[in-house]
């Protein structure tokens, strides 16, 4: 078990991690914004369902949704291994690869190996470390410039008819 120095170190260093699957261990490198993307896209698979808002429902929903729940899998699998492995390079260029063996390896690793509690873990773990909170500042400020243009355009496109 670690200190909170160390952790807070390896934090602040922003040092890769190790998560071990199986008997492979990976080093999980530090985020970046296109793994941050390309675990948004893999989120984005989910199937929609509603939540139940009574705890006796829980289990007939938890049942009903498990069979389309193996992109946790994926999602997971995005997070450990970071968007430079998951990206073939080809062509000197990066092009987003719909089929990864490695990353479809890891996946499957995970659903077989894992239990919920320890997906869940292992998901909060990884998640902790995407500096979300500063992507989604960077993307509201983004957006806030985006609309003071927009705004901008129309005073200037907006003409106004001259009296008499």
């Amino acid at each position: 078990m670690k200190r909170i120095e160390e952790k807070a170190a390896q934090t602040i260093l922003q040092k890769s991690i190790t998560v071990t699957i199986g008997d492979k261990s990976y080093d999980v490198p530090p985020p970046s914004v296109a793994t941050l993307i390309l675990a948004s896209e893999e989120i984005a698979k989910m199937p929609h369902f509603d939540i139940p808002k009574e705890t006796e429902n829980v289990l007939s929903t938890t049942m009903s949704i498990a069979k389309d729940c193996r992109f946790i899998g994926d999602i997971i699998a995005v997070l450990i291994l970071g968007a430079k492995r998951v990206l073939k390079d080809d062509r000197k260029r990066f092009l987003w690869c719909k089929k990864n063996e490695e990353k479809q390896r890891i996946a499957n690793e995970i659903l077989l190996n894992y239990t919920p509690k320890q997906l869940n873990e292992l998901f909060i773990r990884l998640l902790s470390r995407m500096e979300i909170a500063d992507f989604f500042g960077l993307t509201v400020s983004l957006q806030g410039i985006n609309i003071l243009k927009s705004e901008e355009t129309d005073k200037k496109t907006t003409t106004t008819p001259s009296g008499q």
